[in-house]
């Protein structure tokens, strides 16, 4: 196996236990949104951005905990913290942009969206180079 294979299965790991979770948040959103306003206008659009920033925003960080472990020479998962900080710092423009400015809440969650995909897709791609295949090794 390379480097790449092994640093895949643990994305692998990692983007389907946030599937998990997301999809019973896309369920109880929806279920929420017909009981409540019935409307479904947004709602295709809505369900779009939960899954690119939330499977972006658990792919970027968990390639930046494997790439800054495996610069050290520690076991892989000891920058766990850095990697989740640098990734949460990803959801902030979508959490407060909105609140302070409604009329253009859609445009910044669908942009904010976008980056944090490139930028997860750019950190995998990068990340092979990084890691070292016996870094990955359990």
């Amino acid at each position: 196996m390379t480097q790449s294979d092994l640093f895949r299965s643990y994305l692998e790991a990692a983007l389907t236990l946030a599937g998990i979770a997301l999809l019973a948040e896309a369920l109880g959103y929806t279920v929420l949104t017909l009981f409540f306003e019935g409307g479904t206008a947004l709602l295709l659009i809505i369900l779009a951005l939960i899954s690119v920033m939330g499977f972006s925003t658990v792919a970027f960080p968990t390639v930046l905990m494997m790439a800054f472990s495996s610069l050290q020479k520690q076991r892989v998962g000891a920058n766990q913290p850095l990697g989740i900080g640098l990734g949460v710092m990803l959801v902030f423009p979508s959490m407060f942009i909105p609140e302070i400015f409604p009329s253009i809440a859609l445009n910044v969650v669908a942009i904010n969206a976008v980056i944090d995909a490139a930028l997860a897709l750019i950190a995998f791609l990068l990340a092979g180079r990084l890691v070292k295949r016996e870094k990955l090794l359990p």
